[in-house]
């Protein structure tokens, strides 16, 4: 490959399928709907029911709304991508309990008297937080996503109050940038 000659796509299909990469990822994705694990009816009524809300007027303020509203949107689906990991691994559980109790000649699933009913809610007490890995990825986009949004909403906020006291004008003279 020579110098400035990338790996990526060339072709327009390829190009497409490249640019969808992130969806493949749902966690991280920009897109507003991820086809098959969001609805694009509920984005927007969500989308609707945000920028209502905020009451933006103005290009500028409606684009601060629309970016506050996906950020709104991607931080619920880090609740719904947390909760989906926490299924995920109490779905194991019956498995690693039904080994054991077989492996041990027990009855299953156990009864609250048994022997291995602590034995059960010890591992679902355990599989109640995601591993370590997983817990700190949620954490750390979930206050990346939150910071962004606090930029968003300032900026938002602030703009809106300086139309409402008369100081409207261009944006960078009002932040005095």
């Amino acid at each position: 490959m020579g110098q400035g000659e990338g790996g990526g796509p060339k072709t327009p299909e390829g190009k497409a399928v490249s640019s969808r990469n992130s969806q493949k990822h749902a966690l991280r994705s920009t897109a507003p709907v991820i086809p098959w694990v969001e609805s694009k009816r509920d984005w927007l009524e969500f989308r609707k029911s945000i920028l209502e809300s905020l009451g933006p007027e103005g290009a500028v303020e409606s684009e601060f709304a629309e970016q506050a509203a996906l950020l709104f949107w991607r931080l619920r689906r880090v609740t719904r991508y947390e909760h989906e990991t926490l299924v995920g691994y109490q779905k194991e559980l019956p498995t690693d309990l039904q080994l054991t109790a077989h492996l041990e000649h027990a009855g299953w699933p156990p009864e609250p008297e048994d022997r291995y009913s602590e034995m059960y809610y010890r591992w679902a007490r355990g599989r109640v937080i995601p591993k370590e890995a997983h817990l700190d990825r949620i954490v750390r986009y979930e206050s990346h996503l939150r910071r962004q949004l606090r930029s968003v909403l300032r900026e938002l906020w602030f703009l809106q109050s300086a139309r409402r006291e008369g100081k409207g004008g261009r944006w960078v003279e009002l932040r005095g940038e």
